[in-house]
This record gives C-alpha cells, structure tokens and sequence, in this order.
C-alpha cells in the first residue's frame, strides 16, 4: 500500500493538499487493517491519518489526510453550507468523516461533497455540485468552476511533487523521511 499512498497522495505526504483517496485491492481483511495500523503508527507522527472509508468486495477506499488542514477546510463558509445541505453534523471532523463513509456506503449517488473532504475549493466542489459535472472552466484532478489559473498551478504543483516523490521512493528513500510534519 505504500507505493499506491505515494502515487496518489504525495501532495498530501508533502503537506501542499489536504487529503487524497485511492482504491486498494486486498485479499484478506486482517492484512488490510495490519497495513493501515501500521502506516498509521508510522505517519501520524507527521499529522497523516489513513482510514478505510469503503470496504466491499476486496476493494478499500483509503483516505489519507491531515486532520487539522481538513478541519480548517471544512470551516469555511462555502464548506460548511455544502455540508449543512447534506445535514453534516457540524464541527465534529470525526462525525463528519464517520457521516462521509456513511454516504459512500449506502447512497445511490456519489457524494460530490467529498471533493471538501479532499482539499478541492469549495467554489469548485459547489460548482460541480449545482452544475451537474457540466460546463465546468477546465478539469484536471478536480473540474474547475472558479479560479481556473490557481487550479492548473495546483495541477501542476500535484503532478511534479508527486513525481518527485515516486522517483525518491522508488530510488530506495522510505515513506517516514518522504513525509512532512506539521504542526497540530
């Protein structure tokens, strides 16, 4: 699991995003929980945690992220009036990710407001929401409504530190000194 962490959530390893998420194939489910611990013990030192926010069919939806960027996230105004629509339990992050994996449990639609839980703008993430996924500015890791100059610096940012650090880890360097502490 660590190389997938590394290919899909290096900006967040880096502490330039919030959070990301990727599928995880697994065979046993004990295996999946020993990884995820382990990963935890390593990296929440440095203000990551990783969680399972779907389990079925021997497929996982991880969630890494950095609890106090989410927690400023989810606080703005935009943020907190998404989540509000959707009856989020307001300034309780372990409610509001528990209610998340609610939603991708048992909805019949995906829960675009999850874009919040990754860091995307929330400009971008109601754009999406109101609009449909339709005429959008442009899209790259997210489709854009708002500021389309900021997101493909953004973009780009994402995609170089991400090759980066794949380089570095497949060079022999470990997913402890890849990652940045922050401050809680």
């Amino acid at each position: 699991m660590t190389e997938e962490l590394i290919r899909f959530c290096a900006p967040t390893l880096a502490a330039l995003k919030t959070a990301g998420a990727f599928t995880y194939p697994f065979e046993e489910r004990w295996a999946l929980e020993t990884e995820i611990h382990r990963l935890n013990g390593t990296l929440k030192a440095k203000g990551i945690l990783i969680l399972p926010l779907r389990v079925r069919e021997g497929r996982a939806l991880i969630y890494a992220f950095r609890p106090s960027m989410l927690a400023c996230d989810l606080n703005a105004d935009v943020a907190k009036g998404i989540l509000s629509a959707y009856k989020y339990p307001p300034k309780n992050l372990e409610l509001q990710i528990s209610y998340l994996a609610e939603r991708l449990e048992g909805g019949e639609h995906f829960p675009h407001e999850m874009g919040l839980f990754l860091g995307y703008p929330p400009l971008d993430v109601l754009g999406f929401i109101l609009n449909g996924g339709e005429r959008y500015k442009s899209a790259g890791l997210w489709k854009v409504y708002s500021n389309e100059e900021d997101a493909q610096k953004q973009f780009m940012l994402y995609k170089k530190c991400t090759a980066v650090y794949l380089h570095r880890y497949q060079g022999g360097e470990g997913i402890e000194k890849l990652t940045v502490k922050t401050v809680e």
